[in-house]
């Protein structure tokens, strides 16, 4: 695909409802539209051919994460709080974000971007594998620009932009981990908007 263009942030904000208390903290939030492709054991509400749609919010203040190599790294927190808008913040803190900027992967047809992005709900001192897990991914050609999460610009991604055998704009929920009980969806939108406008 052709390398996104950055979009002009300043329409974004002053499009947002301020209060006189409200004030800007470091949250990203990743919105996404989709149709649900597969439906396994999953709540009778999903059906295959369905649309999908929310947002993400991620959560700065409460995230922390490491360089994982050179153009890559991993985010998380003990906080529930850090991923969320799918699953209620409560339990032990899973959430993660997994951040790749031009890194090579095995049968790939150059450097990719990846961008991962998962709210959990697992219950306090329970097992990961007995949790849920809602997560979107986005992999594209020249997308993100760096793999630091305080350093995303705003991306709007359809599926157009999907244009080569390695890309992909995917959404999952998992509502067991140890059975296969899932709904699996296209992306058709990926919206990422960094920054927002919230009461303190």
């Amino acid at each position: 695909m052709k390398a996104a263009q950055p979009i002009l942030l300043v329409p974004f904000f002053l499009a947002l409802p301020f209060t006189a208390a409200a004030q800007r903290v470091p949250i990203h939030a990743i919105g996404y539209e989709g149709t649900i492709l597969e439906v396994s054991n999953a709540p009778a509400e999903y059906a295959v051919g369905d649309r999908i749609a929310g947002q993400l919010l991620i959560d700065r203040r409460v995230g922390g994460g490491g360089t994982l190599g050179l153009n890559e790294a991993s985010y998380g927190s003990q906080s529930p709080a850090f991923v969320s808008g799918f699953w209620p913040s409560a339990g032990d803190g899973f959430d993660s974000v997994f951040i790749a900027n031009d890194v090579l992967r095995e049968g790939g047809e150059g450097p990719i971007d990846i961008l991962s992005v998962s709210d959990w709900l697992v219950e306090s001192n329970a097992s990961q594998d007995s949790g849920r897990e809602f997560s979107i991914s986005a992999k594209l050609h020249g997308f993100l620009g760096s793999s630091k999460l305080d350093r995303l610009n705003v991306h709007d991604i359809t599926s157009a932009d999907v244009d080569e055998p390695d890309e992909s704009l995917s959404g999952r929920i998992n509502f067991r981990i140890d059975i296969p009980s899932f709904v699996r969806f296209a992306i058709d939108r990926l919206t990422v908007r960094p920054g927002a406008c919230v009461a303190p």
